[in-house]
């Protein structure tokens, strides 16, 4: 396999905790999931979708 990234799941969850839980459950223990990277942001950079161009 060639690339990066195949796709980007954003969740929300209330806590770390939950988070783990929710990560193990659905890419852990699923045997159809060779590999996954988590990236965690700490702050909201951008809330929309338009790209503003001054």
């Amino acid at each position: 396999m060639t690339g990066g990234i195949s796709f980007v799941l954003i969740i929300v969850t209330a806590d770390m905790r939950a988070y783990a839980g929710l990560i193990r459950r659905m890419l852990a223990e699923n045997p159809k999931v060779k590999a996954y990277r988590s990236l965690v942001a700490l702050d909201r950079v951008k809330t929309g979708t338009a790209i503003v161009i001054p």
